[in-house]
């Protein structure tokens, strides 16, 4: 089974083959699953819940099932580890590449989220190239009703560079970064309460930077 596992954080194409979708988008039931999965319930449900993430086409069930993957996650190590070493990191790649900006803001936070229970998952993430993907985020010019989103990329950044040299290296050597100056003198008070958190953890001696 580890080995089954161990592959699919690479490859999950297998998800599009996962559920069944209805008419309306709404996915009614799950098939080609291995036995393993059905006989675990937390198994099952995660696969359910990456699978809508993974292929819907509607906003709210793709943030719906963000926050559920977030909620399970919170203060469950187990949890955590079970959805990243099932793919987790290649689904979160997708919506950071291609999805609406709400639902991205979803997955950011829930990155957050998945990282402080299972730290473990820091150098997964950005062998996802995950961090260059939350930059971008971060420093793309949006509209003023978008600040949001560049919140929770701050607020995952932030935890993902925690404790972790190399990432913070990482991300203070992006060119992206370059731009860091100018997001701290942003007006929005949730995005600059997450700079400034990340300002003060990797400008001013922690983590030994």
């Amino acid at each position: 089974m580890l080995v089954r596992l161990e592959r699919s954080i690479i490859n999950v194409s297998w998800l599009l083959n996962v559920s069944t979708p209805s008419h309306d988008g709404k996915h009614e039931q799950l098939t080609g699953l291995l036995p393993f999965a059905i006989r675990d319930p937390t198994i099952f449900l995660i696969y359910e819940l990456m699978a809508i993430l993974y292929t819907g086409t509607l906003d709210d069930d793709a943030c719906e099932a963000a926050r559920s993957l977030r909620s399970m996650a919170s203060d469950n190590p187990r949890c955590a580890e079970i959805m990243i070493r099932n793919g987790l990191c290649s689904v979160f790649v997708k919506i950071l590449k291609q999805g609406s900006m709400r639902v991205q803001a979803e997955v950011a936070c829930a990155t957050s989220v998945l990282v402080s229970s299972f730290s473990e998952s820091q150098d997964l993430f950005a062998q996802h190239d995950v961090i260059q993907l939350l930059l971008s985020l971060l420093t793309s010019k949006l509209e003023e009703d978008s600040w949001h989103m560049k919140a929770m990329a701050a607020k995952a950044l932030r935890e993902l560079a925690k404790g972790n040299s190399s990432i913070s290296k990482s991300i203070i050597d992006s060119k992206r970064f370059l731009r860091f100056a100018d997001l701290l003198e942003i007006q929005d008070r949730e995005v600059r309460l997450i700079l400034d958190g990340f300002n003060r953890d990797y400008f001013c001696g922690r983590d030994g930077l």
